[in-house]
């Protein structure tokens, strides 16, 4: 009977340990994941310097330094610069297949759309992965988002005027703010 106790003691103090270990790393275990997950899902690169989780519920993560890249086949390697972004996920966060944040804050410091053939572009690349792919939620809402893009940029492969390259990000702002 005693040994059984010993064994029972012995278990119960490596799960312990093990979850402590894991609230610890959890800065570490969501870095990883991001960094693993969106280029398995996109095809796009990603790096991030720096995830502070700062708390259970409502979840709010702080991601410092991310950078989205271009898949190889585009002239410009960077896609996004993300100094700073700020996710608030509620604990009601996953529901009907729809992910939810109650705050999205991201500081862009530099967006770079990359034409490769008539009509398509990085953006619309990502856009027609995240459709295919059935692992991610067919949809997310949020109650706030807050964009401040600082330099925003176009470059086409083909030969283009520079109106038709302002149209296009206006397009494409105008589309970010509207929804359509």
């Amino acid at each position: 009977m005693l040994w059984l106790f010993r064994r029972f003691c012995t278990v119960l103090g490596f799960l312990v340990c093990m979850l402590g270990a894991l609230y610890f790393a959890r800065n570490l275990v969501v870095k990883y994941s991001l960094c693993w997950l969106i280029p398995q899902k996109t095809t796009f690169g990603c790096t991030i310097d720096r995830v502070e989780v700062e708390s259970r519920w409502p979840l709010r993560i702080h991601l410092r330094g991310v950078k989205i890249e271009n898949p190889p086949d585009f002239s410009d390697r960077l896609a996004l610069d993300i100094p700073n972004a700020f996710l608030e996920l509620p604990s009601h966060c996953w529901q009907n297949n729809t992910l939810t944040f109650s705050l999205i804050d991201l500081q862009i410091a530099r967006l770079n759309l990359v034409n490769t053939e008539p009509g398509g572009n990085n953006l619309a690349r990502f856009n027609a992965v995240a459709e295919r792919n059935e692992s991610v939620p067919s949809g997310f809402n949020f109650e706030l988002l807050q964009l401040r893009i600082v330099d925003a940029r176009y470059a086409r492969t083909l030969r283009s005027s520079r109106i038709d390259s302002q149209k296009k990000i206006a397009d494409l702002f105008y589309t970010v703010t509207t929804g359509r």
